[in-house]
C-alpha cells in the first residue's frame, strides 16, 4: 500500500497545510500567554511559531529513544515542511514538551486547557451523565454510542461540535458489541481527557459489570495534540467531578485487575500501529481492540491517501483482533466508506460526522 502518497504539510489547501498555518501557530500563541512569567519558554515558543515550517528536525531527549530513531534517522536536518503531516504533529509537541522540561515546568504543558473548573455547565453535564450511569439508566449500547459522541470535545480544534449536532455516516456498534461479548478481554486506545475520558470510563466499568470482562485502557506517557489523556488526567478529572461512589468503583476494579491502566511512550511516538509492542497486547485475536479518535485512525492506516473506499482490511493488514474505530472525523483520512458522499465539503474535517467501524 506504500504507493499511495503520505499526507504532507507542502500540500496546497490540505487541512494538514492548514493544520500547520493557523490551528498550531494559535496553539502556540494560547502557550506563550500562560507563561508569561518565564522568558526563556516565551522566547522558544515564539520562535517556533514564527520558523514553524522552517523549523529543523533535531535529535532531543527520550524516555525510549529507539522509539524515535527511524524516524531521526530519516528526518534530522529537515524542515518540518518536508515531514510527513503526522510525523511532523507528534514531532512539533515533543519539542513543546522539551521546552518545558527544559525549565523543569509541569510535564503537562496543555493542562490549563483541560480544567473542568474553567466551564461551569459543561462539568455539571458530567456529573449528570455520571449519575445517570449509576442510576443504570445506561444499556451498553447506549455507552458506545456515547463514547462516540465523547470524541465531539477535542481541545485541539479551532471551535467546538455540540454532541447533539453529530451525524453518524457509519454505525458498526452491535458488531461491536457481539466481538466484545466474544473476546477475553477488551482494550480502549485513548484519544481526548475530559468529556470523551469520562464517556470511555463508564463504558469500560460497564464492559467490566455486565459483561465480566477485564478492560485496559492506554493512555499517552507524554502529552501530545493538545488534549489527550494522560494517566493523571483520570485522577484530576474523578476529583473535579466528586462523585465518590464512582471513584471508588474506579478504584475497586483497579486493585481486583478488572480496570487496568497503561501508559506508553509508544502511542506519542512517531510509529504506524502496525509496529505496536507485544506487550501491549494490542490487535490480538483473542481481544478485541477499540481505537479512539483522530489521530489513533491515521495511525491505524499509515496516514496515507487512501481511496476512502478502500477496504480497511486492505489498509491494515496487520490486524488479527476484532478492532473497531471510534471517532468524528476531523482529517483528511477515510478509508472503509462505501456510503453517501455528504455534500458539505468539509465533511472530512470539521468534526461534524462520525463513525463507529469495524476494521
Amino acid at each position: 500500500m506504500n504507493e499511495f502518497p503520505l499526507l504532507k504539510i507542502s500540500e496546497k489547501d490540505s487541512f494538514a497545510a492548514f493544520t500547520f498555518k493557523v490551528r498550531y501557530p494559535k496553539l502556540l500563541n494560547d502557550l506563550i500567554s500562560q507563561v508569561e512569567s518565564t522568558p526563556y519558554l516565551q522566547n522558544q515558543l515564539s520562535e517556533l511559531k514564527e520558523n514553524l515550517l522552517t523549523f529543523e528536525v533535531i535529535e532531543l531527549t527520550h524516555e525510549e529513544p529507539q522509539l524515535w530513531r527511524a524516524f531521526y534517522d530519516q528526518y534530522k536536518g529537515k524542515p518540518l515542511i518536508q515531514v510527513p503531516f503526522l510525523y511532523a504533529e507528534i514531532y512539533l509537541f515533543s519539542v513543546i514538551n522539551s521546552f518545558y522540561q527544559a525549565v523543569e515546568l509541569p510535564i503537562d504543558p496543555f493542562g490549563f486547557t483541560k480544567e473542568l473548573k474553567k466551564d461551569h455547565n459543561k462539568t455539571l453535564s458530567l456529573i449528570q451523565l455520571s449519575n445517570e450511569f449509576l442510576a443504570k439508566k445506561y444499556s451498553l449500547e447506549d455507552l458506545v454510542q456515547i463514547s462516540l459522541t465523547g470524541n465531539t470535545a477535542d481541545l485541539s480544534q479551532l471551535s467546538e461540535v455540540k454532541s447533539s449536532e453529530l451525524i453518524i455516516i457509519l454505525n458498526d456498534r452491535y458488531n461491536l458489541i457481539s466481538d466484545i461479548r466474544r473476546a477475553e478481554e477488551i482494550h480502549i486506545i485513548l484519544d481526548n481527557s475530559g468529556q470523551e475520558l469520562l464517556s470511555d470510563i463508564l463504558l469500560s466499568l460497564k464492559i467490566i459489570e455486565d459483561e465480566d470482562k477485564p478492560v485496559t485502557i492506554h493512555f499517552k506517557a507524554s502529552p501530545i495534540f493538545v488534549s489527550d489523556a494522560l494517566e493523571n488526567d483520570l485522577w484530576i478529572l474523578l476529583n473535579s467531578l466528586s462523585i465518590q461512589k464512582l471513584t471508588q468503583k474506579v478504584q475497586d476494579h483497579i486493585k481486583m485487575k478488572k480496570l487496568k491502566l497503561r501508559k506508553s511512550e509508544f502511542w506519542s511516538s512517531p510509529n504506524w500501529f502496525k509496529y505496536c509492542p507485544k506487550e501491549l497486547e494490542i490487535f490480538q485475536k483473542k481481544n478485541c481492540t477499540i481505537v479512539k479518535g483522530d489521530a489513533n485512525y491515521r495511525r491505524l492506516f499509515n496516514d496515507r491517501k487512501y481511496p476512502i473506499n478502500l477496504s480497511t482490511k486492505s489498509a491494515a493488514n496487520y490486524i488479527d483482533g476484532s478492532t473497531y474505530a471510534i471517532r468524528t472525523l476531523k482529517s483528511e483520512h477515510l478509508v472503509g466508506y462505501e456510503g453517501v458522499i455528504p455534500s458539505d465539503p468539509k465533511w472530512l474535517i470539521n468534526g461534524q460526522y462520525g463513525l463507529i467501524q469495524q476494521i
